[in-house]
């Protein structure tokens, strides 16, 4: 796929290992008017001290950050980081965790309305006392939840802000990425879905 640039706009990688493999979110932030790398030590120590801490207790001691990778989204040449593990970097339940491919998923919200303008975050690793049947209890779920919103106005302290993105209109992609701000990161339900390419031996 061809780059599409979106200015302004930084791209965390936050990557974890479960089970030996790959689970990653995939966060953007617009940080215009804020140095690159600024920006990159402001995000992550709110991921790590606001959104990590939030999610933490929910996510099984089996699964563990491994790295966060950043990516100025505005130049196909613009610069990029890799920060280090948090420093607590695995889950904090001892409870067995729910199979790889189990996940609960947060959406956000903007203040527009259609595809382009709302996402969606897929959450893993959350441990089996978290989960009844097929449904996230509700304490997990508004921590979870929270993890996001905290994030996000934690963030914006330091004029940083969680964005959707969105490279494609009308199935082509577009000659410039559009991000909008999120106003509120919600569960739209309580039930768990699923992502199969996640499950063990499907690939890093």
């Amino acid at each position: 796929m061809a780059f599409v640039p979106v200015p302004g706009v930084v791209q965390a990688n936050v990557r974890f290992e479960l089970a030996d493999q790959l689970i990653e979110n995939v966060l953007n932030f617009r940080y215009e008017g804020t140095p690159f790398g600024t920006a990159v030590l402001a995000i992550q120590t709110s991921l790590e001290a606001v959104w990590w801490a939030t999610l933490r207790p929910k996510i099984s001691v089996a699964m563990t950050n491994t790295e966060t990778y950043y990516t100025d989204l505005s130049d196909v040449a613009g610069p990029v980081d890799t920060q280090p593990p948090f420093p607590d970097a695995t889950g904090g339940s001892g409870v067995e965790y729910a199979p790889n491919n189990v996940a609960f998923v947060v959406t956000h919200r903007t203040a527009n309305r259609g595809r382009s303008y709302r996402g969606r975050t897929y959450i893993a690793g959350i441990s089996n006392d978290n989960i009844e049947g097929n449904e996230v209890i509700p304490a997990a779920v508004t921590a979870i939840v929270a993890a996001f919103n905290n994030l996000r106005t934690d963030l914006a302290t330091s004029d940083i802000l969680f964005t959707v993105v969105s490279r494609f209109h009308d199935g082509a992609p577009r000659v410039e990425g559009l991000d909008t701000a999120v106003t509120l990161s919600l569960a739209r339900d309580a039930f768990v879905d699923s992502q199969r390419r996640r499950l063990p031996g499907r690939g890093r």
